[in-house]
């Protein structure tokens, strides 16, 4: 990757807890509520590791917290 696309990559990283909001409450202005399943922090320092690394993805999930 360019360094144009690794900023793109990081733009849409900054934009990633809002996607995971419930339709319709984004523009409410009332607490958001977030899907069950979503973890925008989490996806979002796995790919700045992966970007400022250089790590594949099986190397990012086959490490384990032992490792670190």
């Amino acid at each position: 990757m360019n360094a144009a696309q690794v900023r793109t990559v990081k733009n849409v990283l900054d934009r990633l807890e809002s996607f995971h909001q419930l339709t319709g409450r984004r523009h409410r202005g009332g607490p958001a509520a977030t899907h069950r399943h979503a973890r925008p922090l989490r996806d979002r320092v796995i790919v700045h590791t992966m970007l400022g690394t250089g790590l594949r993805r099986a190397e990012i999930g086959g490490g384990y917290v032992e490792d670190l």
